[in-house]
């Protein structure tokens, strides 16, 4: 039996049956988790991060940055991060290509 990344899911889907009945996954599979069950220096070991991700819509258990008071949101710092974004946005497209020499008139 071989454990490489080929079959990882496979062993992880085996090793979530082992864990809800040791009797559902074959006697060789069930002989490894076995053996496997106390070596984990952390405990019982489980699939997936042992923390719940934090993104856009989960902050989780964090507090806000002003210590649990909603913090209200400068108008002109707002609007100058949205000029810089659109500064970045246009370069990342256009590049630093100069003027047309029509519109080199209008900028001088």
């Amino acid at each position: 039996m071989s454990a490489d990344i080929h079959n990882l899911d496979y062993a992880e889907q085996l090793l979530a049956a082992f864990q809800r009945d040791p009797a559902s996954v074959p006697a060789e599979w069930r002989r490894v988790f076995e053996q496997e069950a106390g070596a984990g220096a952390n405990g019982r070991w489980q699939a997936g991060p042992s923390f719940k991700p934090r993104n856009v819509f989960n902050a989780g258990d964090a507090p806000s940055p002003a210590g649990g008071v909603a913090s209200q949101i400068d108008p002109l710092a707002a609007s100058l991060h949205e000029r810089l974004n659109e500064l970045i946005r246009n370069f990342r497209v256009r590049g630093h290509k100069p003027p047309h020499a029509g519109c080199a008139a209008a900028v001088i």
